[in-house]
């Protein structure tokens, strides 16, 4: 684990466990019951430090994509879109930050914004009535991707 490539993991493990390596710490070998208990331990315990130091930084990140999809520039608010459906953005801001976006003047950012639901998936259930909606868009990518962000939603899209 002290091998991690990434700096912040090497220096919370070192933090955390004293020791980067259990045999030297007197934990046993790393095939032993000790030695793999207290690597176990520590790569927990470091993976819940990391998640909850990066916590903030994708709650500003999600808020800052929501935000971008009211951008002047069609590229930017189709970016957003993109952001958000690869978060799978959950938070019912974003969901319907990114409904509202179906209705945007630009195809691009309209299909963006299907495909996003889509990824989403069934957390985004309540925006099916603006998904059948763009079925009678006159981009036909904007109709096929809304029916594909529905096909998504599972059995709550058949009800």
């Amino acid at each position: 684990m002290v091998r991690h490539q990434d700096f912040l993991t090497r220096l919370v493990y070192l933090g955390l466990c004293g020791n980067p390596d259990p045999v030297d710490a007197g934990f046993g070998t790393e095939d032993s019951q000790e030695g793999a208990t207290m690597n176990t331990v520590c790569k927990s315990a470091i993976l819940a430090i990391i998640a909850l130091l990066a916590a903030p930084l994708a709650f500003a990140d999600l808020q800052s994509s929501i935000a971008e999809l009211g951008d002047r520039d069609w590229q930017v608010r189709r970016a957003a879109a993109q952001s958000l459906g690869d978060a799978r953005a959950t938070d019912k801001q974003a969901i319907a930050a990114l409904t509202s976006a179906l209705g945007d003047p630009d195809s691009r950012v309209r299909r963006s914004a299907a495909d996003a639901l889509g990824q989403i998936g069934d957390k985004a259930y309540r925006s099916i009535p603006q998904l059948v909606a763009v079925y009678d868009d006159v981009d036909p990518s904007v109709v096929a991707a809304g029916a594909r962000a529905t096909g998504q939603m599972g059995k709550r899209a058949s009800k």
